[in-house]
């Protein structure tokens, strides 16, 4: 009996993870929390702009209920979508704009993404993402409870400060 080798086509495996971004986001809108969720896996890595490395959904699940809190409107498009070799894996370049309503005022969180998907029981689910906002923006920040973490400073080796 001949072995079969499952080739992976990237580009149904593209719309598959385009699909499930716009479930997000639409999760998100709605302000669905556990919609919004699904898309990540239970150990998922968080990398936010002025927080702490967050890990597990638990952890995102706190990030998400804030911004959906005040959040108004959200798009997101994708730049490019990578695959492994095997087709397991994938990472994903996006831009983001979030339009935000607070006791300031209506404002737009503009910035970027990286996410890294792996596929488990044959559905993609975030491991990692990055966010990196355009506006470094401190009353924003404080505007919807995302409070930058307390750095710790350790000397540097040449005797400067270095933020951890």
């Amino acid at each position: 009996m001949a072995s079969v080798t499952k080739v992976f086509d990237a580009e149904v495996e593209r719309a598959k993870i385009v699909k499930l971004l716009k479930e997000n986001i639409e999760a998100e809108k709605n302000k669905d929390i556990e919609g919004s969720l699904k898309f990540y896996d239970e150990e998922v890595y968080t990398l936010a702009p002025e927080m702490k490395l967050m890990k597990g959904r638990r952890d995102l699940e706190g990030l998400c209920k804030t911004i959906m809190e005040s959040l108004v409107d959200m798009e997101n498009d994708v730049i490019d979508i990578q695959f492994s070799e095997k087709g397991d894996m994938a990472y994903m370049i996006g831009s983001y704009r979030m339009l935000m309503k607070g006791e300031y005022g209506t404002h737009d969180e503009i910035g970027k993404f990286v996410s890294v998907l792996t596929k488990k029981t044959g559905e993609w689910k975030t491991v990692a993402v990055c966010y990196n906002s355009d506006r470094h923006n401190k009353v924003v920040l404080a505007e919807h409870r995302l409070r930058p973490t307390n750095l710790r400073i350790q000397k540097h080796p040449r005797g400067q400060p270095t933020s951890l």
